[in-house]
């Protein structure tokens, strides 16, 4: 078993859109505090919901404060791609990591009591990827129907690539 920890580019991709959530909810603030109040008000609260929001949701969301560095089986096989993940199961979404090797695709949760959730599906025994849409709005999902018509459906950051690189090996193992 070997510890993995999240790539750069997932911890970037995290800071990115805690500063997004942190800057929307400070305007929404100071339109809140102009509209109500004043505009004084509005350009005091712009900085401080900025500060107060932001900074705990990214040091909350660090895999050092939720530990998501859960160890995986990966002896002898290189980690084609990583990321935080959010697995839906009977439309509960469930937060943690995905994990994308030569022969499988591995969801670990999040290590939080009541979320103890892993899940191993075989590259040989997927059928289908699609990308689909999370509520019918957000186009961040990964649709994967197996040889025995189980569907998993996944919320990953780039998800045309995720499903290129599941279709790739699913390619290969078609040459083979």
């Amino acid at each position: 078993m070997a510890r993995i920890k999240p790539t750069i580019t997932a911890l970037m991709t995290s800071f990115k859109n805690t500063i997004y959530l942190a800057l929307f909810f400070a305007i929404a603030m100071s339109f809140f505090n102009a509209v109500y109040f004043d505009i004084r008000y509005a350009l005091l609260s712009f900085p401080l919901s900025f500060l107060v929001f932001g900074l705990p949701i990214y040091l909350f969301s660090r895999p050092k404060a939720t530990s998501i560095m859960q160890e995986i089986d990966i002896i002898g096989q290189p980690i084609i791609y990583s990321g935080p993940a959010t697995r839906y199961v009977n439309s509960i979404g469930i937060g943690g990591t995905l994990y994308l090797t030569p022969d499988k695709i591995e969801f670990l949760s999040h290590v939080l009591p009541a979320q103890d959730h892993r899940q191993v599906l075989m590259i040989n025994q997927i059928s289908t990827v699609k990308s689909c849409k999370i509520l019918g709005v957000v186009p961040h999902a990964l649709l994967i129907t197996t040889d025995s018509g189980e569907l998993e459906k996944f919320a990953v950051s780039n998800n045309r690539y995720w499903k290129e690189e599941i279709e790739s090996l699913l390619k290969q193992l078609d040459i083979n």
